[in-house]
């Protein structure tokens, strides 16, 4: 219980330090806000949740988790062009990244029930 509650704690500090950060420094916390942060927590947690014992989790959720940082670029790429290029709106802009990230994990989850 003590692990879950840390891991909570370390979650939330990281969803409210990131934001507060950009008033100092958007950039920096453009950059921190993309870093694969979560993703290593992930990886930690699920290491120590099995004692190091089971490499084939953490093989496959790393083998998942870089091909899922294609959506990911896509998503941001998405939203770049619909503010910058189309001059949306930022919630419009969000759902055309959105919508991008969700037809390619889509597509890809179809692709590997295909193989």
């Amino acid at each position: 219980m003590f692990w879950i509650v840390v891991r909570i704690l370390v979650a939330c500090s990281l969803v409210v330090c990131v934001p507060k950060l950009s008033d100092w420094c958007p950039s920096m916390s453009g950059i921190i806000g993309v870093m694969p942060v979560f993703s290593l927590l992930f990886l930690l947690c699920i290491y120590f949740d099995y004692g190091g014992r089971e490499n084939v989790k953490v093989v496959e959720y790393v083998k998942t988790a870089a091909i899922g940082m294609i959506p990911g670029g896509l998503l941001y790429l998405g939203i770049f062009c619909a503010l910058e290029k189309w001059g949306m709106n930022i919630p419009a802009a969000i759902g055309v990244g959105v919508g991008i990230w969700l037809t390619f994990t889509i597509v890809y989850q179809m692709l590997m029930k295909m193989a």
